[in-house]
């Protein structure tokens, strides 16, 4: 799970509207049917189905709309970056999981500014979302000039912050190591399990692990704290710098880069919208 987010581009001003007017019909007449008996064999809700299922693709074909309620007129825009044709970005792509390798994570820990929100200035909740274009080339230059500055310096370090658990059972003390002998021992046992397990790096109970070929080059250990979201409470925590994958997110800030170049290149530039899929 995670953000993702597309290049499209529509010159059918109408394209929402019908859109919407689909949503809502749709909305409508499903209410009216009952799928789980359908799933279940009832006659009478199968019978509803075939009906709902019919008046719904008349309506998406009369406002010139595919079988999911969206315009025909829309043109999804997703190709290879000439400057890094491999990358998991593209030109019409972007993408920020939820953990904490997210795009989105790592520029809000290295520098402050929330990814791809503070790119496009994204505030409301729409799917489809026109940015100011050039304000965002603004904001992303911005971003790759602080992501470049930091590997020029040298500071090119990752950053997450592991918590410790607050509540411990008397059964989690019994399992946790409590001298450095009794670590290395838990270790020496990840390290066998791990020559059977195809992620090298993963977290279980006992901690977070990484013992494929390249291990984490650790920085820092840093004591801090940290706000936990449900009680509002700062607890204890370790901020973890390390060296990691730095390149990977300087190149994916050189596509956004690049893709918003493309959008300002064309000669209808207020065709051009984002998908915003959170």
């Amino acid at each position: 799970m995670g953000l993702d987010v597309g290049l499209g581009k529509c010159s059918d001003c109408m394209a929402t509207l019908n859109e919407k007017h689909y949503e809502e019909q749709d909305s409508k007449l499903s209410s009216n049917v009952d799928f789980e008996k359908a799933r279940q064999g009832d006659v009478k809700a199968m019978a509803d189905v075939k009906e709902y299922e019919k008046k719904i693709e008349e309506i998406a074909k009369s406002k010139g709309l595919d079988k999911f309620g969206t315009s025909l007129s829309r043109t999804k825009i997703e190709q290879d970056s000439k400057k890094h044709p491999k990358h998991m970005f593209k030109i019409g792509y972007f993408r920020s999981s939820y953990n904490g390798s997210g795009y989105n994570h790592f520029i809000d820990n290295n520098i402050g500014l929330n990814g791809l929100y503070y790119i496009f200035d994204k505030q409301l909740d729409d799917y489809y979302f026109t940015p100011n274009w050039k304000d965002s080339l603004d904001r992303a230059k911005e971003v790759l000039s602080k992501l470049k500055k930091l590997k020029k310096e040298g500071k090119d370090v990752m950053m997450d912050c592991f918590r410790l658990p607050m509540v411990v059972s008397s059964e989690f003390i019994k399992k946790m190591p409590k001298t450095e002998f009794e670590a290395k021992e838990q270790l020496n046992e990840e390290q066998s399990k791990g020559k059977n397990n195809s992620f090298s790096s993963y977290s279980n109970y006992k901690g977070e692990f990484h013992l494929g070929k390249d291990p984490l080059k650790i920085v820092s250990l840093q004591h801090g704290v940290v706000k936990n979201i449900l009680t509002d409470k700062w607890e204890p925590c370790v901020y973890l710098g390390y060296k990691g994958d730095f390149a990977f997110y300087l190149q994916a800030t050189e596509i956004v880069v690049e893709a918003i170049k493309y959008v300002l290149a064309q000669p209808d530039v207020s065709d051009y919208y984002l998908t915003w899929s959170a």
